[in-house]
């Protein structure tokens, strides 16, 4: 078998995809999601929700975790707060426990310089201490140099017991006047006696009132201790927003502060004791503050930390709980994905790569790799491999029986041809034998004889070329049409100059059908041609004429036509064609489908000839 005739029993096999859609085959519908979008899509289904409730639920035990820091630093502020009341209350202890308002040595100078003298050794934190009877100043201490004189330190302290006295006193009765300036924060104090609680006080009983000058430094040691283990920000602020006393870490620095004039008054007025705002401060870095108050309504406690830093712990167990979550999501995912992709997705491509080999034609290629796949997979692809086996053992079976058809075919078109030269040579034997006798029918029975010559040799003809194209049932166009006409140049007994040969482009090839119609409608019009050529005299020039067949295919395509067919001779020759003739061609060209055109030539005669399949093969 020749490779020709393997590749058409393999298209008779396996019909191509253009051939399987001309016959109604619809293509099944494609999803649009793959296998690896959908398995996404459930794991955000299954996964998903599950992730979010985590997720919600270590929100809000972090949220749970940054209010128990903030109860933790308000309770930091309350501390230091309790600080700074442990010096307003040692003030109303020591005025309360060195004088009293019956003593009648209370009014003795000597005996209260020794009484403050005595104060001032214990408690180092004060700078001076002063002592008032019925508003009277009796004594001054200083031991910090705060007073040029002895009148001037009468003169100011009798200033402060004015400026005091128009201040609100505290819980425990104590008030304070802040001497920037001198870096003292000035507390007075009233004796008071259990009778002060009900009757007015007896005649003899006098007013007493005890001020201390306490140092700044001090009150910023103390507000300076770490709490929390954080770096932070501590003030002594007055209830107008005046700074006391202040101090802060190294790490947080002097610009600590809240930034703008009225964040700090507008969060005093606004908030309760031991409230917490948050505010961008000074350095630009974002501060949560908290206030605190003391047993003085106008002194208050401000203490600051960075968010960064008060919350860091905080943040740290919300990612520390949130890393194991996103870690298992994404290696969820991950490793779904990978286990899709190397048990299911690689060999559902494989056998599709294979099915697409297949389906080219290739009828030898198996899934050979599928016995490694998982077991549902190896069975998919063994029942592949099984149906491949049939439709290969099927197709050799159509191939086997395609052959047998082609020979038998082949076969009874040779025995057809060989009984169409039989007849021809008979023919011919006869039609000499009669040109040979010297009888009038002779001319007229010769006639008759090559009439009939013509068409069998043209029916000859399309067998012989269909036969030997290779492929029956497709005969080239430009070589039947060349050994028609050579076959009735011959009969005509004139030579290859007197016919003008215009075939069509090679390649082209039309069906049995259609070629042996173009073979008889020139058998039956080309020789009245032929013989008015042979009859006609030369011209002027010596010059004798010439018949033309000429066919021109109107190309616009792979397969397309149609077919032009023309016959003629040069002008004012007549053209003899007899009535059978005239007949048979209409009949041949209504066979064809054709159609007359009118060239306004007499002796020109030109058919459109409509092809259903006119194949373009230039590499036959």
């Amino acid at each position: 078998m020749t490779a020709n005739e393997r590749q058409r029993s393999a298209r008779q096999a396996v019909p191509p995809a253009r051939d399987r859609e001309r016959s109604g085959g619809a293509r099944p519908h494609i999803g649009s999601r793959g296998l690896r979008s959908q398995i996404v899509i459930v794991l955000s289904l299954v996964l998903l929700p599950a992730a979010i409730i985590s997720g919600l639920w270590t929100w809000s035990q972090y949220r749970h975790l940054r209010t128990i820091k903030l109860a933790g630093a308000t309770r930091a502020a309350e501390r230091v707060a309790a600080d700074i009341n442990e010096f307003l209350r040692n003030n109303s202890v020591v005025a309360a426990t060195q004088f009293a308002r019956t003593d009648p040595a209370v009014s003795r100078r000597d005996r209260c310089e020794v009484r403050l003298s005595d104060v001032l050794r214990e408690r180092r934190e004060y700078s001076f201490a002063a002592v008032l009877v019925d508003d009277a100043v009796i004594c001054v201490v200083d031991t910090g140099a705060h007073f040029v004189s002895d009148d001037d330190a009468r003169a100011e302290v009798k200033a402060m017991y004015g400026r005091l006295l128009a201040r609100p006193a505290g819980e425990n009765g104590s008030t304070f006047l802040h001497l920037p300036d001198e870096r003292l924060l000035i507390l007075g104090a009233r004796v008071r006696s259990a009778a002060d609680e009900a009757p007015p006080p007896p005649a003899e009983e006098r007013r007493v009132f005890v001020i201390t000058g306490l140092r700044t430094n001090v009150l910023s040691y103390t507000i300076g201790a770490m709490r929390l283990g954080i770096d932070r920000g501590s003030a002594i602020l007055s209830a107008d927003g005046d700074v006391i006393a202040r101090s802060s870490t190294p790490a947080i620095g002097d610009n600590w502060f809240p930034d703008g004039p009225s964040t700090l008054a507008d969060a005093i007025g606004r908030l309760p004791p031991g409230g917490n705002f948050a505010a961008q401060s000074q350095s630009g870095e974002q501060f949560r503050y908290f206030l605190a108050s003391t047993v003085n309504p106008d002194l208050l406690v401000l203490t600051g930390y960075p968010e960064t830093l008060l919350f860091a712990s905080e943040r740290s167990v919300l990612w520390s709980s949130l890393a194991p979550l996103l870690l298992m999501l994404a290696v969820a995912t991950v490793g779904t994905l990978w286990v899709t992709e190397r048990l299911v997705v690689r060999w559902i491509t494989y056998l599709q790569r294979v099915t697409r080999v297949y389906g080219s034609g290739r009828l030898s290629v198996r899934a050979v790799r599928i016995g490694n796949a998982p077991r549902e997979l190896a069975e998919l692809g063994t029942a592949f491999n099984e149906m491949a086996a049939n439709v290969a053992s099927y197709a050799r079976q159509l191939e086997h029986a395609a052959v047998e058809k082609d020979t038998l075919l082949r076969e009874l078109h040779h025995r057809v041809k060989n009984n169409f030269q039989v007849i021809v040579s008979l023919l011919s034997l006869h039609k000499r034998a009669a040109d040979a006798q010297a009888r009038p029918t002779a001319p007229a029975e010769g006639d008759g004889l090559r009439f009939i010559e013509d068409h069998v040799q043209a029916m000859s003809v399309a067998y012989r070329v269909g036969y030997s194209s290779g492929d029956m049932g497709e005969t080239p166009l430009a070589e039947l049409m060349h050994d028609v006409i050579d076959c009735l140049r011959r009969t005509a007994d004139m030579a290859e100059a007197d016919i003008v040969e215009i075939p069509p482009a090679a390649g082209h090839v039309v069906d049995l059908d259609r070629a042996i119609g173009i073979a008889l409608y020139l058998a039956a019009l080309l020789p009245a041609y032929l013989d008015a050529v042979k009859r006609a005299a030369p011209d002027a020039d010596g010059r004798t004429p010439k018949a033309t067949v000429s066919a021109e295919v109107a190309t616009t395509g792979p397969a397309s036509g149609p077919l032009r067919l023309a016959i003629g001779t040069v002008p004012g020759i007549a053209i003899a064609v007899s009535p059978l003739q005239e007949r048979l061609a209409r009949a041949y060209i209504r066979q064809l489908g054709a159609t007359s055109v009118d060239d306004g030539e007499p002796s020109r005669r030109t058919i459109v000839i409509p092809l259903d399949r006119l194949d373009a093969n230039p590499g036959r």
